[in-house]
């Protein structure tokens, strides 16, 4: 039997509107085929105040609630992603952690996840958009040089990601992306992508 502190614990369940439930694969992220999809997740992970459902600050196990009331646990390597509160998260195995979905589909995958750094005793997040064309592949830094290392042989698409950089830094997107931010990032995203 599992001891957990009730401070310490992340419900996830449906709210109107909103979509919870686990990818078991790859496929299934593609297509939007969702198990799960009627019951509550839950997390052990200590996220950041304030800031959840957006990343998690470790490696953490999904909890699903049975019927019985013991909880089936549901390791990272075992499924590929879930949905919470309408945000998508899939594991990436490089970074060891859920990076939350910005992008889902091609040309290009946008994730966020958040850096933690230090001046003195003042802890500071930053949030870094990370990409990648091919989900099998490792994501990289969306920075000038990427771009241009990845797609310079590819004019068009090139162009409109240079211009997306460009935005996120006006609208300064790296640091405090909360819930509302975030689904503004979205959407910036896929309106300069199309």
């Amino acid at each position: 039997m599992y001891s957990f502190i009730l401070l310490s614990c992340i419900y996830f369940s449906p709210v109107q509107g909103n979509t919870t439930g686990i990818y078991q694969t790859k496929n299934d992220f593609l297509t939007g085929n969702l198990t799960y999809h009627r019951s509550r997740l839950r997390t052990k992970s200590n996220p950041f105040l304030l800031r959840f459902p957006l990343s998690f600050d470790s490696d953490e196990s999904l909890y699903l609630p049975q019927p019985d009331k013991s909880e089936k646990k549901i390791e990272p390597a075992s499924s590929f992603g879930f949905v919470a509160k309408g945000i998508t998260f899939i594991y990436n195995s490089d970074e060891k952690k859920y990076l939350s979905v910005l992008h889902d589909r091609l040309p290009v995958y946008f994730f966020l996840k958040e850096k933690v750094t230090y001046a003195g005793k003042v802890r500071r997040i930053i949030d870094i958009l990370l990409y990648t064309q091919d989900l099998d592949a490792p994501t990289k830094e969306f920075t000038t040089e990427n771009i241009e290392h990845d797609f310079a042989d590819k004019k068009a698409l090139f162009d409109k990601l240079l211009k997306l950089r460009e935005a996120i830094r006006k609208k300064q997107f790296r640091t405090g992306v909360g819930r509302e931010v975030f689904f503004e990032y979205q959407k910036l995203i896929k309106n300069m992508l199309n």
